[in-house]
């Protein structure tokens, strides 16, 4: 059974970037440095500290009072284990390097929430909503993620994601040390029970997640006095996105590599046509019919060879070769899919 897109609550950067800045204002140290003071008592009720009055946020006015903690840096700060966050907002904060053992995050809106370094031991994020939230280095020994939603995916309930599924995953595959070693872990759970459907789309965000590493260059710049954190994507993210993710689905997608085909056959039929080819038994006899290039184009793609129809000059010769090698990628990656798929089933 194939895993259920769910929605999520969108944020731009500049979104997270006004979340988290707004803590930085005087009014905001004043209210974190309380919030901090009430938390390390044991208690999460923070009333109207959590309330902007002076801010336009259409998600803000869904959140109940004493839960808006989004943006917020709560990194290094000692707090007692067992924290109730229950349907918190921590979009954007920045919660590391803290021990958050025994908390409950049970349905907490953790978008672009960074984990990284903290100590998560039996720490319940059972229907957490999570977009490329971090973990980098974080213990998770023990943690709950049982039917978290994980960047729009559900994940099962079955005890792989809630203790004993995390007693060893330190001592099977190390720490997470990166960002997409959270997908990785996912993947690596519904791969060790053998379900390969719900396995798929954490193999795709994992890739996403290393494209975004690799090809992401993030800056600092000073504008009217204030830093900035600019992020620029190179021509090789767009590279990726295009034919690995969008064409080729990383290779689980084998609809998409199918229509990619097709595409590619009409744009040759078409490219045919700037020049008619020439008839194998009448060289007197050319055509441009799109009909006739399209057949072309088709026993070209499929590297079966033409029997009726030639090539016309060396422009025509160009777009075959770049045709024949496509379709011979194509169909042994299509090939591979298939076969990759029948194995696991």
């Amino acid at each position: 059974m194939a895993s259920t897109k769910y929605k999520n609550i969108k944020y731009t950067f500049k979104d997270l970037e006004r979340l988290r800045n707004r803590w930085k204002t005087e009014e905001g140290k004043e209210r974190r440095r309380r919030i901090i003071q009430i938390l390390q008592s044991g208690s999460t009720d923070l009333g109207d500290l959590t309330v902007f009055p002076d801010e336009k946020d259409k998600v803000a006015e869904e959140i109940p009072i004493g839960k808006d903690l989004r943006g917020i840096n709560l990194a290094s700060i000692e707090f007692p284990n067992g924290l109730n966050f229950t349907r918190f907002h921590f979009a954007g904060a920045i919660l590391e390097a803290a021990d958050f053992s025994l908390c409950n995050f049970s349905f907490c809106h953790l978008e672009y929430t960074s984990f990284n370094g903290s100590t998560l031991n039996r720490t319940i994020f059972k229907g957490a909503i999570m977009v490329k939230t971090t973990f980098v280095g974080s213990n998770l020994d023990m943690a709950i993620f049982a039917e978290a939603i994980v960047d729009g995916y559900q994940l099962i309930a079955h005890r792989t994601f809630m203790e004993d599924g995390f007693r060893d995953f330190s001592n099977k595959h190390g720490f997470i040390d990166k960002k997409p070693g959270f997908y990785n872990m996912i993947k690596q759970k519904y791969k060790e029970l053998g379900r390969y459907d719900e396995m798929i789309p954490f193999h795709i965000l994992e890739m996403r997640s290393k494209r975004d590493e690799k090809f992401i260059i993030e800056k600092e710049i000073i504008k009217n006095g204030k830093t900035i954190l600019k992020r620029y994507k190179t021509p090789l993210w767009y590279i990726e996105k295009l034919f690995f993710d969008i064409c080729f689905g990383y290779g689980e997608k084998w609809y998409r590599v199918f229509f990619t085909a097709i595409s590619i056959v009409l744009l040759f039929s078409f490219l045919y046509m700037i020049e008619p080819l020439k008839s194998n038994w009448d060289p007197e006899v050319t055509t441009t019919n799109w009909i006739d290039t399209l057949y072309f184009s088709a026993v070209n793609f499929t590297n079966l060879g033409s029997q009726d129809w030639l090539p016309n000059g060396p422009l025509h010769r160009l777009f075959m070769s770049i045709e024949s090698i496509s379709g011979l990628f194509l169909i042994t990656l299509i090939i591979v899919i298939f076969t990759r798929k029948m194995i696991r089933e």
